[in-house]
């Protein structure tokens, strides 16, 4: 019993060290849902909205069980109904609600954007990679030599009622403009990610408190 609670003790101890402790550039292991290859010569991130699709699939099943019942089921949600041949019908504007609502599913699906980026020292580029589910919408190729810096943008608008206040990587070129890739609300992955990236690419100020926040939100 005194062991199990000696266990129980030193596993929380354990937690609260390496809470405080200062991150380093192994911690992006901590976040597997967002590399899919991490070699010596490469490292690739892949960024799915699960949210975004789960809240799709949502409206579907809502829409769609709506319609059904409008028009063929037998308990229809409360709502009034009238008979025709034999099939129940609703009225028009519960067809509009359950249309406006699968509607919202298939605008939330064609803004969920995967996002894949590729670092390979071995050949020397950097690929950004972004679609909508089967639907490549960009592709963009750069060499790693043009790289200037990496650091960790902060965007968004926070006031008293609202805050969209979200991170990115920020990759600056030599003589091209610079990217936003691997968006998240927290500020510690974002600035994970840069030390992996400045390790990985063995740049200089591979520290995580030397990582640069530059500060592009909005407050009102």
């Amino acid at each position: 019993m005194l062991a199990g609670r000696g266990g129980v003790l030193a596993s929380i101890g354990h937690r609260r060290r390496n809470k405080y402790k200062k991150p380093e550039a192994e911690d992006v292991l901590e976040y597997p849902e967002l590399i899919s290859v991490q070699e010596d010569d490469k490292m690739v991130f892949k960024k799915r909205p699960i949210l975004i699709w789960c809240f799709s699939l949502f409206c579907f099943i809502v829409g769609f069980f709506m319609l059904y019942h409008f028009t063929f089921g037998s308990f229809v949600m409360h709502f009034d109904v009238v008979e025709q041949d034999g099939y129940r019908i609703g009225y028009w504007w519960e067809y509009l609600a359950a249309s406006i609502i699968i509607g919202l599913g298939i605008l939330f699906l064609s803004v969920a954007v995967i996002e894949k980026v590729e670092f390979n020292n071995r050949l020397g580029y950097l690929k950004i990679e972004k679609r909508v589910l089967f639907f490549a919408m960009s592709k963009r190729t750069y060499f790693l030599s043009e790289i200037k810096s990496i650091k960790v943008v902060k965007r968004g608008m926070k006031s008293k009622n609202n805050n969209t206040i979200h991170y990115n990587v920020y990759i600056e070129f030599t003589e091209r403009n610079p990217v936003r890739i691997l968006e998240d609300y927290s500020i510690r992955k974002s600035k994970v990610l840069v030390l992996a990236l400045r390790k990985f690419l063995r740049m200089q100020n591979a520290d995580y408190d030397k990582i640069e926040v530059v500060d592009k939100s909005e407050w009102m």
